[in-house]
């Protein structure tokens, strides 16, 4: 039986306090995003005092090392909803992201060496070599140890650099750290990135290779170890995607990915992506490349969202998590399963009376698991042209 964890706050001091007797807590991590928690407690004199600043770190548990930013502090006093219930105990919601916003907070400088005003040294970072050095290299000059004093991020540090992941080149303007230069990284080289915090407030940033975990974490309503499931299974945005690149008219440079098992299997759909910021120096190499990540991005899209019962087969948090490749069974003769990465997790821990209850919600898929509808993506590619107006 996994056991609850203790929920720390550390103040703006990075000093530990007393743990908080929270009632109910979640949890919810996101491979290669930034995740979310929350939990309720008592109000009482020592979450009071918890405001800004503040951040929050779970010590054990199924998350050991689980921390993030308290952005809300949600204080309620009696309950005037239904007289008949009488007035409820003074109580506390506080809420915020998991530490991984750290790194989308930050911006990626042309010249990170040189503070944001006198950025005429160079048009875009460009680094290449593998996977984790690149995106190490990225984390450490704009958040952590490398970066000017007052963009580092207090007590965040990188591991040291396992050289993991084929060769990549890539280059940043005042890109967002996270979702736009480090996660399609990450997602391309088939690695893992996630950040562990002690309860002293030291950070760690962590890269591996996604594991396959497929073989020991295996999930069916035959095996006993699954209380429920929910299969998905949609129809790709696009399967033929164009690129556009520097240029105008005729004098414009293309590329074009093709997703011939999905064109096969379902039907041709064309889409356009621009991309006036590529190389037009190196071939056509980045402008193939942005094509490559949209045809990748608007594939068909298999999931599975799956309630696990522990077992000592398969534990959660020991021999699988978040960013491991497990397999799901649908069964009911159907022979359909899903093997793929978890995409995210809502970890809920309880304290009912003399019980103490952690019920784990993975859910399970492709790159389009958590995947944004034609009209959130249409909005991303606006703001995202916008915004490379604005970086130049």
């Amino acid at each position: 039986m996994v056991s609850l964890p203790v929920a720390y706050p550390i103040d703006p001091d990075g000093k530990r306090r007393r743990p908080i007797p929270y009632r109910r807590a979640v949890m919810n991590p996101m491979h290669l995003g930034v995740g979310k928690w929350s939990l309720s407690a008592p109000l009482d004199e020592s979450t009071l005092q918890i405001g800004e600043g503040w951040r929050i770190v779970f010590d054990g548990g199924p998350l050991p090392g689980y921390s993030g930013l308290i952005d809300m502090v949600d204080i309620a006093v009696g309950d005037d909803s239904d007289p008949r219930r009488g007035r409820t105990p003074p109580r506390v919601i506080l809420s915020g992201p998991d530490d991984m916003t750290v790194l989308e907070e930050r911006r990626v400088y042309p010249d990170p060496a040189s503070v944001a005003t006198s950025q005429a040294a160079a048009a875009y970072d460009e680094r290449s070599g593998a996977a984790s050095t690149v995106l190490l290299g990225y984390i450490d000059a704009n958040a952590a140890s490398v970066a000017l004093a007052d963009r580092q991020v207090p007590g965040l540090v990188t591991i040291a650099d396992p050289a993991i992941g084929a060769s990549i080149a890539w280059k940043a303007r005042f890109d967002p750290l996270l979702s736009k230069v480090v996660a399609p990284i990450a997602e391309q080289r088939g690695l893992r990135v996630w950040i562990t915090s002690t309860t002293s407030g030291a950070r760690t940033v962590h890269v591996a290779a996604v594991a396959n975990r497929a073989g020991k974490a295996r999930f069916s309503l035959a095996l006993g170890n699954l209380l429920s499931l929910r299969y998905r299974l949609a129809a790709p945005q696009a399967t033929y995607v164009i690129a556009g690149g520097r240029g105008e008219e005729d004098d414009r440079m293309f590329r074009a990915a093709n997703n011939t098992s999905a064109t096969a299997a379902w039907r041709r759909i064309e889409d356009f992506v621009d991309q006036r910021a590529a190389s037009d120096t190196d071939g056509g190499t980045e402008l193939q490349a942005a094509a490559d990540r949209r045809r990748d991005e608007s594939g068909p899209v298999e999931s599975v969202d799956i309630v696990p019962i522990d077992t000592d087969r398969a534990r959660f948090g020991v021999d699988w998590n978040v960013g491991d490749i497990i397999k799901a069974e649908i069964g009911m003769g159907s022979g359909v399963s899903v093997q793929a990465v978890v995409r995210e997790a809502e970890i809920t821990c309880e304290r009912a009376r003399d019980r103490q209850v952690v019920t784990v919600r993975p859910k399970v898929g492709v790159l389009g698991t958590t995947s944004r509808s034609a009209t959130e993506r249409m909005l991303d590619d606006v703001l995202g042209r916008l915004g490379l107006l604005e970086r130049r």
